[in-house]
């Protein structure tokens, strides 16, 4: 009787230690799939960054778009992933890489690393653009994704395209677009849109006349 017991006593035992090893299991299941989703559009991951953006290259191979745009008007604060983020209007001013125009809407997330995009003021944007997951520009938390270029509300959109065009962080990325780093997972999701590799001989052409000044 007593031998039993203990036979019953071990089997609540494994029982136990096998419901937990699940609960590990599909806790650890659910954090990765929130993680990789997350990875798509922001490049953080509990603050440490996937992938060196303090390499142009990599960067621009990183984002979909990169652009100067003006910022109108904040229109939202919706989290993501538990993540505090805001919504604003931007124009486009100038393209370096892609073909955004009019005015987009970007996401940018909260972070204490920089300076939160003033309206009237416009910047150098690299944007996470994947329509087919979020109608959204997502700008990530690393400083790298933004510079700004002019605190001038007043100007106009072709005095800032002159400004851009001057401006030495955008000659930088310019520069680095042939160059680009694309993310593994990017090319094998089908996610480098706008790649430099993608663009027709006359895209490119544009694009070196552009560094050189042409």
């Amino acid at each position: 009787m007593k031998e039993r017991s203990i036979q019953n006593g071990g089997a609540v035992v494994l029982a136990v230690v096998m419901l937990a090893a699940i609960g590990m299991y599909v806790y650890s299941t659910q954090r990765n799939h929130i993680t990789e989703s997350k990875n798509q559009l922001d490049g953080v991951v509990h603050s440490a960054y996937i992938a060196d953006f303090d390499d142009d290259r990599v960067l621009v191979g990183y984002a979909q778009n990169v652009f100067v745009g003006k910022v109108i008007q904040y229109t939202g604060s919706a989290p993501r992933n538990g993540v505090p983020h805001k919504q604003l209007e931007v124009s486009v001013v100038h393209n370096i890489k892609g073909e955004a125009q009019g005015v987009v809407t970007v996401d940018v997330e909260n972070s204490s690393e920089v300076e939160e995009l003033i309206p009237g003021a416009t910047y150098l944007l690299a944007a996470r653009h994947i329509p087919t997951i979020s109608p959204f520009y997502h700008i990530g938390a690393h400083p790298a994704f933004r510079s700004n270029i002019s605190r001038d509300a007043g100007l106009t959109p072709q005095d800032l395209a002159e400004l851009a065009k001057k401006d030495e962080r955008v000659r930088h990325l310019l520069e680095a677009y042939p160059n680009e780093v694309l993310r593994d997972r990017d090319i094998e999701k089908g996610y480098t849109l706008n790649a430099f590799k993608t663009l027709s001989e006359e895209q490119r052409q544009a694009v070196y006349n552009a560094i050189a000044g042409q």
